[in-house]
């Protein structure tokens, strides 16, 4: 059984290698774009035929296509599909539905990050990983504080820490609240010395049945308003994790 699934291992690996050279060839003479075929998966409905997945290099968005046997024609899909083989057309409709979630999510990770890099420094809360051997990575978490699901990720930071270096971004998205309890630990963090002050801080003004005083929050609904929306945020928390 393990060798059966050992030559099938190799057997989709060689089809995707026979492809990639002269599909990525072809985009890269037609359209001058650097791609990267991700899977190749053969049609029923016509054996000279596969449906492939092909990466964008530099924008890391995903395309769905048909290719022949060559490698040498190439075309996109769209949601109109027809094939007297109901797997095909199963098989072409599913790749497309998780591949527009998955460009619509990488489109949302690169506006965020764009924000999150014209904020001042002042606005991104930077706890050190205690794991050396995550030091390279960064993980970005866009947070409410009055949020629920923010306030459990929160009470789960010390295992985030042993994934990598955590950068939190407050917002007031949810409430008033949100707002004045973002503004409450902005004003006091960056005085805090040591990490165990500032996530017992953050901790402390998290809690449900802490309130904070009204104050002045227009930067922090500016940031707010600049990292919601469509192709943004849309829920929160918002993680996005990187390895550097």
């Amino acid at each position: 059984m393990k060798r059966l699934f050992s030559l099938l291992f190799i057997s989709s690996a060689l089809s995707v290698t026979l492809f990639a050279s002269p599909v990525v060839d072809l985009v890269k003479k037609q359209t001058g774009l650097n791609v990267k075929v991700l899977d190749s998966k053969p049609l029923k409905s016509d054996k000279d035929l596969s449906l492939i997945t092909l990466k964008d290099e530099k924008s890391g968005t995903k395309t769905l296509a048909i290719t022949n046997k060559e490698g040498n024609l190439l075309f996109g899909v769209n949601d109109v599909v027809f094939s007297v083989d109901k797997d095909d057309s199963n098989l072409i409709l599913s790749s497309l539905g998780a591949l527009k979630a998955y460009n619509t999510n990488v489109m949302a990770q690169a506006g965020v990050r764009n924000v999150i890099a014209s904020l001042p420094k002042k606005y991104i809360i930077t706890l050190p990983t205690t794991n050396k051997a995550a030091s390279h990575t960064d993980i970005y978490i866009v947070s409410d504080p009055m949020c629920p699901h923010c306030q459990a990720e929160l009470k789960d930071i010390n295992n985030r820490l042993k994934e990598g270096n955590v950068h939190m971004i407050l917002i007031g998205w949810l409430s008033d609240q949100s707002a004045y309890k973002a503004k409450e630990i902005y004003d006091s963090i960056n005085s805090l010395k040591t990490e165990k002050e500032k996530i017992a801080l953050l901790d402390k003004v998290y809690n449900p049945a802490y309130k904070a005083k009204q104050s002045d929050v227009g930067f922090i609904a500016d940031m707010t308003k600049n990292l919601t929306g469509p192709n943004k945020v849309q829920g929160v928390p918002y993680i996005i994790k990187e390895d550097n």
